[in-house]
Order: structure tokens, then sequence, then C-alpha cells
């Protein structure tokens, strides 16, 4: 599954329980699907089981990159043990499986400190907060890791204001059923859901704008939200939160891309209720369609089945122990220094190196097009395409320190541990500690260190082309 369908993915489903949510109780049905839908986003416990799997329908794409993990296809994530005590406190533990091995993995979270493990490498941490914090960039007075610990109350204030937005879907069916459910025979409504492409789309379109048209309503739930999450919610703050959310509202598409929502996209869900209107089970299929392809037969199918118990009762629990070796999260921690914590012959390191290819990279550079990242552009000197090295070395899976007092930059392959020091104004180079020459020297551009091209990426395992109709250089690492 590429990153545009994983987004898709997510995006889909996220808008199809907003969907159950505003769906108006269904002609000969006692059941309230609004609540329903509303209970399905805001479970506070419950223990669970879920299967996910992913199959390739029609041949996977050539890039495995691009494929992720529809190139291995199928596999599928079997989690055996899901407890949520509460938003804050979970454990879940399984496997992933494919043709080849299956990886058991555990996972918990305690407050705002998650951990992460899988077999044949280190256990990782992560902190939420900072996580958020790092990720979510907003212009405003707050610490938007603040909001992590708040997410419940906080869905529960905005949720009403989307709903609100949303028509009723056409395409719902209530039927009684009698299913298994942990051992025992549970008495059941089923709702059934099935949605296409244009239906998709029409969803996503008619939401944007009532939300895009209801700026009062907006600043309601702002405010609502803010008050959830214990943050000050005076009008000058809620006007700051407003004019974010507005300028990212003006930069999506009124109409989503052909591709992304194609009649060949489908939806089937079965979500099972019991008498308390809880979700006691769920039966989802998905298929994404590749982009780009002639007929859109080829794609990627996902299945999800899940059973829950014991929702909203008394839930403990477990939290793994932290390892004295785990890699600590930092904006700097990457897959390269998962990759070699791994042993180099577990099943783990074969899926991540050897199948998913996490240390391919292929990186664009147009001249004259400031970077997003590093607010600088690629420019020519002499015969050479200058570029910023940190920016470079970093997608190629390099850390990259700066020594003030010499002046130099310090490279280290993640992987390979080859060292690379170069020297402002020097066209002198240190690779392993042998001296090697620069066609240009090292300069500092725009605060950033820049070097020739071919030399840094050349020196990290990659390869160089040039495009002159689009004046782009092109970095490739295999």
């Amino acid at each position: 599954m590429s990153k545009r369908q994983r987004i898709g993915a997510s995006a889909l489903l996220a808008l199809l329980l907003l969907v159950l949510a505003a769906c108006q109780a269904v002609t000969g049905s006692n059941v309230d699907l609004t609540q329903s839908g509303v209970n399905a986003l805001t479970s506070k416990s419950y223990q669970a089981s879920a299967q996910i799997t992913l199959e390739r329908v029609g041949k996977a794409p050539a890039d495995a990159q691009a494929a992720g993990l529809a190139a291995l296809a199928p596999v599928t994530l079997n989690l055996t043990t899901i407890d949520q005590q509460d938003s804050k406190h979970v454990y879940v533990e399984g496997e992933l499986k494919d043709a080849k091995a299956a990886i058991p993995l555990r996972f918990s979270q305690s407050d705002m400190k998650l951990l992460f493990e899988a077999d044949g490498a280190k256990q990782v941490e992560f902190d939420l907060s900072a996580l958020l914090s790092d990720k979510v960039k907003l212009n405003l007075p707050i610490d938007i890791g603040q909001l992590s610990g708040s997410l419940d109350s906080m869905i529960d204030a905005v949720l009403p204001f989307l709903i609100e937005k949303l028509p009723n879907a056409q395409t719902v069916t209530v039927a009684p059923a009698t299913e298994t459910i942990h051992g025992e025979s549970v008495s059941l409504q089923r709702i059934h859901i099935a949605l296409k492409g244009a239906e998709f789309a029409d969803l996503y379109k008619q939401l944007l704008s009532g939300v895009k048209g209801d700026e009062a309503g907006v600043q309601q739930a702002i405010a609502a939200m803010l008050d959830a999450a214990g943050l000050p919610s005076a009008p000058i703050v809620v006007q700051l939160v407003n004019n974010q959310l507005q300028e990212m509202l003006a930069k999506l598409p009124e109409t989503p891309k052909a591709d992304l929502f194609s009649d060949k996209l489908a939806l089937n869900v079965d979500l099972y209720v019991d008498s308390d209107l809880q979700t006691r089970k769920l039966a989802l299929d998905l298929f994404l369609p590749d982009g780009g392809t002639a007929d859109g037969a080829a794609g990627t199918k996902m299945s999800v089945t899940s059973d829950l118990w014991n929702v909203n009762q008394a839930v403990t629990a477990k939290q793994l122990t932290p390892a004295a070796d785990r890699l600590i999260w930092s904006p700097n921690l990457r897959m390269a220094h998962y990759l070699k914590s791994a042993d180099a012959k577990s099943p783990l390191y074969d899926l991540l190196m050897n199948d998913l290819h996490i240390t391919r990279k292929t990186i664009a550079m147009q001249m004259s097009a400031t970077n997003e990242i590093t607010g600088s552009a690629p420019y020519i000197r002499g015969a050479s395409t200058m570029v910023p090295v940190r920016f470079v070395s970093e997608q190629l899976a390099a850390d990259v320190e700066w020594d003030g007092d010499k002046r130099q930059v310090h490279i280290t392959d993640i992987l390979t541990g080859k060292t690379i020091v170069l020297t402002i104004d020097s066209t002198k180079a240190l690779v392993n500690g042998v001296e090697d020459e620069l066609e240009v020297a090292a300069e500092i551009t725009d605060d950033s260190t820049f070097v020739p091209v071919r030399f840094i990426a050349e020196k990290l395992g990659a390869t160089v082309g040039w495009d002159e109709a689009t004046r782009t250089v092109s970095i490739i690492k295999p």
C-alpha cells in the first residue's frame, strides 16, 4: 500500500464513521444509527481482537518502495490482544505475518509514553506529546502536544458540528444477527454500509462545503474543543485557531482527485451493535485502485475483522517494561537507526531491508526551487550542482553534525558507519579518514552548507541524474 493509498484509506475510514454517525434511523429499524456511530468513536474501554489483511489485485507496482506493504501481499496483522483501559492506557499484542515468516510485536501506552517492540530489534519509546508537537506545526499560543491528553473530550466536542454537515447516507441497511464473540453467542443488529468512489467524492465535497460555509459554527466548535482540552478559549485564541484552520481548508481542492475516488474504489462494512448500541463486531472490505492505471482494475484490497467485548467495563491494560537499551524517539531518529538495531538474520530485518526496501530513496531537487525543509534551492557553481549537505545526507540515512570551531561538517552513514568530514571553503575531504577531493569547495549559503551533489551522493551509495528540460537534479539510492 503506497503512501497515497495509506492516507486515502485513513481518510475514507474516518469519513465512514462520520457517515454512520450522521445517519438517521433507517425505516423499519429501531436502531439509532447516530448514537451507534458516536459510540463507535468514543468507547472508553474494551477488550478486542483484530485481523487486518492486505491482498493484491492484479500485478504489484514495479517500484517496491511505492508498493509498500502491498508488495508483500498477502500480509496479515493479527492482533490477538487489544486491552484498552482508557484512552491513555492500552496494551496490544500480535504478529505481522507474510508468506515467509511471522514477526511477534507488542505495544503499550501509559499516559503520553508509548513503547513498541518487535522480535528482532530494539524497543522504541515515543513521547506522544513531543511527537504531536514536532509533527503538527501551528502558529498558535498553545503547545499542540498538550492536546494529546484530551483527545476523547475533544472528539465529543467537535463531533456534533461535523455530523451536522454530512448528508444522510442512502446505502445503509439494518438487520438482526447472532454472532459468537469471545466464545459468547450474542444477539446483535447488523448495520451494513456500501459505498463507491463517486459517493465518497460527494460526501467529501458536501462536508468541505458545509464546514467552509459555516465559519461561525467552526469557531463555536473550536471554542468547545479548547474548553474540553482545558486550554484558553478566549475570542482572540479562537480566532487565531480559526485563521489557521481556514488557511488549511483553502488549500484543499473543492473536488478530490479522480484517481483517489475513482469508480473502482469500493467499501463494504458490516458493523454489529448490541442492545446498548455498543460496537461488538466489525467486518470491513476496502478496495483501493492503483493510481494512474488505465482501467483501475489493479490495486490493494484491505480486509479488517474485529471482535469487541467488555465495552466500557473495567479493563486493565498491562504495560511493557522499558528496556535499558531502547531507542528513544526524537526528530533525528529515523528508520535507518531502527534497522541498525535489528538482528541482520531476523525476519524483521529481512522484511524491512529486502521486502520493504526502507533504505531506498529518490530525491528530486529543481534548480531555483526553494525546498520547504531547508529554505534553500540548489544552484550551479562552476560545473557542479551545489546542494544542502544536511538535507541530502539525512535523506540518504546519514547523521550530520556541525563543528563550529573547526568549521567542519561530520557525516556518518547510519548503516555502514562510513564517515565523511567536510571543511568549509576547502576542496579537501576525509572519507573514512582518507583524504579525497571535491570538484568545488564546500561553502555556506543561506546559513546552510552546500557541497557538489555528485560527491556527497556517491559517497553515500547513491547515483545522480539530471533532467535538462525541467532543470532537476535527481538522487537515487537503490
